[in-house]
């Protein structure tokens, strides 16, 4: 852009942000008038010049695409694949007008123009670069057919997400990219064009505030537009650890309605409170929203978040929002398919029904259940859990448990006027009892001293 091309392109930008960004470019073009994809090392370090060259293609493309302020991503153009130009410096090289227009459109948030850029991003493919990464403890095959540019650009956003640097990235970096990459519908170009990234950053908040990372480190923004949606976590003792990573609690959390994700209470943990299968039973029926986190002695790690309040049942039953989860060495989410309504069944020991915990599928064969014994469960599901469509979220279908966590994710509601424990209530295995049986309890709020009216 140069002449009157550089005045129009700035004509709709506050002088303020002009001179904010313009400060910025010299900062990191060293004085220089154009920056190159050696002074955006410093950002994308891990993954080398290929990106921050990948980023200063899209840029430009980008850049050209919205030369007017009203263009919206269905009206630009598709952005046919654009290889770097090794013999081409210009192409790789980015004026402080570009600069200046590149942050300005994507600092403040929006969906719109981040597809737009990410449609560039994926455009912009090294000649030769493998399209996956394949064979990365955790990191699956969620990237396959993802461009390979894209995958390194959300490892950056995921990095700084999780309030890591590049130069050392936390291990589950891969397993949230992961995550929100299988997000994505399958295939290639067009499916990768900017409208679907669009309707993917919509419908997905956190893929859309990821994304976003690398923008504002690039433009200098420390505070962003949008903030993830991280509750803050109350353990017994305070310090003590937890089964819950970061990425699992980006992903988590973002995944939970909106009343669950502003304080996670943990209620029982076998750390900390033993393979208590009675410890267990108390800390659940005393949860209002819960997230149930479990892990195998193979490492695998999964577990369920449910809105209904635990209760002790002879039968399914449950509600939405609920959902199961693998949390390694995938990072997935399993919402109900609607075939049916087995979403909860818990039961504590009687001997004409089976005492456990269980989720989704049918009885024997649940997407996750926890034996009473609290020593084994299994994950039936194959090819996948009718309630969930989850696959197996165990490493073997049968599986010892090595550790359990109950988070309480929003509180129960507290009655207006609280009334003691009716006389079943109290012992919740004769209600179990009388409900596999069919009998209606007239009792079941009856007080221990109730009198009938003289």
């Amino acid at each position: 852009m140069g002449g009157n091309s550089s005045t129009e392109a700035l004509a709709h930008i506050p002088v303020k942000q002009r001179q904010e960004y313009g400060t910025l470019f010299q900062n990191l073009s060293g004085g220089t008038p154009l920056l190159t994809p050696e002074h955006l090392t410093i950002l994308f370090s891990d993954q080398g010049l290929d990106l921050a060259s990948a980023v200063i293609v899209a840029a430009k493309a980008f850049v050209a695409a919205n030369d007017h302020p009203s263009h919206h991503h269905h009206h630009i153009p598709h952005l046919r694949r654009r290889h770097l130009p090794h013999d081409n410096a210009a192409a790789l090289e980015l004026s402080q007008t570009e600069f200046i227009v590149l942050c300005w459109r994507l600092c403040e948030g929006e969906a719109d123009p981040m597809a737009q850029f990410l449609a560039a991003l994926c455009a912009a493919e090294v000649p030769g670069r493998e399209e996956t990464h394949a064979g990365e403890e955790g990191a699956e095959s969620a990237t396959s057919g993802r461009p390979w540019m894209l995958t390194q650009y959300f490892e950056v956003g995921a990095t700084l997400a999780l309030g890591a640097t590049i130069v050392a990235p936390p291990p589950d970096t891969p397993v949230l990219v992961s995550h929100l990459l299988a997000l994505l519908p399958p295939g290639p170009p067009p499916a990768l064009e900017a409208g679907t990234l669009y309707t993917w950053l919509v419908d997905h908040p956190l893929a859309l505030r990821v994304a976003l990372r690398p923008v504002l480190a690039l433009c200098g923004r420390t505070t962003p537009p949008l903030t993830l949606p991280v509750p803050s976590l109350v353990t017994r003792p305070a310090s003590a650890p937890t089964l819950l990573t970061p990425a699992m609690l980006l992903a988590l959390a973002a995944a939970a309605p909106p009343p669950c994700r502003t304080e996670w209470t943990r209620l029982f943990a076998t750390a900390t409170d033993g393979a208590s299968f009675s410890a267990f039973r108390s800390a659940l029926l005393s949860a209002g929203a819960c997230l149930l986190v479990v892990r195998d002695t193979r490492g695998s790690v999964f577990g369920a978040l449910t809105t209904e309040p635990w209760a002790i049942r002879a039968t399914f039953y449950g509600r939405e929002p609920c959902f199961l989860f693998s949390a390694w060495p995938t990072l997935r989410v399993y919402r109900p398919t609607h075939l049916n309504r087995n979403f909860q069944y818990f039961s504590s020991g009687l001997e004409s029904c089976q005492p456990g915990l269980g989720m989704g599928g049918q009885m024997g064969y649940h997407g996750l259940w926890l034996d009473a014994d609290f020593r084994r469960g299994h994950s039936r599901a194959r090819p996948t859990c009718s309630t969930f469509a989850s696959p197996q979220l165990s490493h073997d279908e049968e599986f010892t448990i090595d550790a359990v966590e109950v988070w309480d994710l929003q509180p129960r509601e507290k009655e207006e006027a609280p009334k003691r424990p009716g006389i079943l209530s109290q012992r919740p295995e004769d209600q179990e009892l009388l409900e596999m049986a069919g009998r209606r309890m007239h009792s079941r709020d009856m007080q221990p001293d109730d009198r009938p009216p003289e």
